[in-house]
């Protein structure tokens, strides 16, 4: 498709001239994503951006490269950005209306076979309806336990026993729909999976295939893990814990380690909590991406923005969106604990100037509060 004639000849829906495509210098260094097209036109006093999907696409991906695209083509002065899809889900647009300023954002639908192929969408019309995303509370043992066979329960008891062992050196079992993960702060040392009557249970290694070997675990008659499986397991885990000791740990991991374990490492925050299982979105919602607390002040949400700031704002914004809809919800499977309606953002103080002053184009930055890291935070101290 040529989209720069394309958006030359409907100048009702994207008011600019001699439309310029991003080249791939541009696309380098924003990193932006290859599933979209970037377009800009305008002067010195208006400028205009399209991003444009021709499919399928993550939602928060398509709003956090679109905000680095305005970002890049305003250098100051007042910005259009039209956002060009196939379909729009009710979330989506309704974070397209958490901004303001001098950025203002649109959805246009095009629809290929159809004549026109543009349609505008008011998001100011957009209402809201049932909660689409949750699909029901966190599993627990006993729920998967239910679900087993007497030899699948039997195997489950054995594995619980292990990793119960490990809770004093941080390790905790993270419930998923079809699997059990077995995680350090966040990273993934073994998996337990139900296929049928197939009982699985394996290692993980990502980002450790040239320190430990990935390796698959079964229970003995006696109703043990064999002991090859605990020493990966083990090996996995003291290596983990050795990094930790030295200041190794990625800054992401070791944070995530922090929140988990640490609850009072951000002031009072309550106690840590998982999310409830999803339903399958094209959103691209990450929940696992945030970290969720409960306490005397109801339920308080976290969102870690260490690297890519605009971008991570436009994951931001997506995802409060999906939280404002399923408010009612969310206070259900919390046990009546509501949400204060802010997303704290965890940063480096290098990232403060930038993030607050693409706050500015939020309408309602306080509800988007920064909670600074001090240089020492690996080791001591609260954060400001």
């Amino acid at each position: 498709m040529n989209w720069q004639q394309i958006c030359n000849e409907n100048d009702e829906f994207f008011q600019g001239g001699n439309w310029a495509e991003a080249g791939e210098k541009d696309r380098k260094t924003l990193k932006l994503s290859p599933r979209f097209r970037f377009l800009s036109a305008g002067d010195m006093n208006l400028k205009t951006g399209v991003v444009v999907t021709e499919g399928q696409a993550r939602e928060d991906d398509l709003l956090a490269n679109g905000l680095a695209w305005a970002n890049k083509i305003s250098n100051g002065v007042c910005t259009r950005l039209v956002f060009v899809a196939p379909s729009f889900s009710r979330v989506f647009l309704s974070s397209l209306r958490q901004i303001s300023g001098r950025l203002s954002l649109r959805a246009v639908l095009w629809r290929e076979k159809l004549h026109p192929h543009f349609f505008p969408v008011n998001t100011g019309s957009v209402s809201a309806g049932p909660a689409p995303f949750f699909a029901g509370r966190v599993m627990t043992w006993e729920t998967w336990s239910s679900k087993c066979n007497p030899v699948a329960r039997q195997h489950l008891t054995a594995v619980r026993a292990y990793f119960d062992s490990l809770a004093g050196r941080k390790v905790r079992p993270v419930f998923r729909r079809n699997s059990i993960v077995f995680a350090w702060g966040g990273v993934s040392l073994a998996e337990v999976t139900f296929t049928g009557d197939k009982f699985d249970l394996r290692t993980k290694n990502k980002g450790r295939k040239n320190v430990i070997q990935a390796r698959q675990g079964w229970v003995d008659a006696d109703g043990r893990l064999d002991e090859g499986f605990c020493r990966a397991v083990q090996d996995a885990l003291a290596w983990l814990e050795e990094r930790e000791a030295g200041g190794g740990l990625p800054e992401l991991s070791a944070l995530a380690l922090k929140m988990w374990h640490e609850p009072d490492f951000i002031g009072e925050t309550g106690k840590p909590i998982p999310f409830p299982l999803l339903k399958k979105e094209p959103g691209g919602v990450h929940p696992r991406d945030f970290w969720y607390f409960t306490g005397a002040n109801g339920l308080s949400v976290y969102y870690p923005i260490l690297t890519r700031p605009l971008a991570c704002l436009g994951e931001v914004l997506y995802y409060d969106a999906v939280l404002r809809e399923n408010a009612q919800e969310i206070s259900r499977w919390t046990g009546e604990a509501v949400w204060d309606d802010k997303i704290r953002i965890i940063t480096s103080k290098k990232l403060t100037e930038e993030l607050s002053r693409h706050q500015e184009f939020f309408q309602e930055a306080e509800r988007f509060p920064l909670v600074i890291l001090p240089e020492n935070w690996r080791r001591t101290g609260k954060v400001s």
